[in-house]
């Protein structure tokens, strides 16, 4: 079985606050691909694939550090 991640190890490897990691989820803003599965107690969790995906995303998108999302 393939580790699962939880957002905290999400949001370290990608280093951004969890409290992004869960707003890009909650609005939608990761392409479908990368946006979490919930385990049985409805944590977000992810695989290393699709952190690796969150990573380029992060460099194609030119998603820095306080730079916004225009999530209002």
């Amino acid at each position: 079985m393939n580790k699962e991640y939880t957002i905290s190890e999400v949001a370290r490897s990608v280093n951004r606050s969890e409290h992004t990691v869960r707003l890009w989820d909650f609005y939608k803003k990761l392409p479908e691909e990368l946006r979490p599965k919930r385990n049985e107690r409805g944590w977000r969790i992810w695989s290393e694939d699709q952190i690796e995906g969150i990573k380029k995303w992060l460099i194609d998108s030119d998603i820095r550090p306080g730079k916004s999302l225009g999530v209002k």
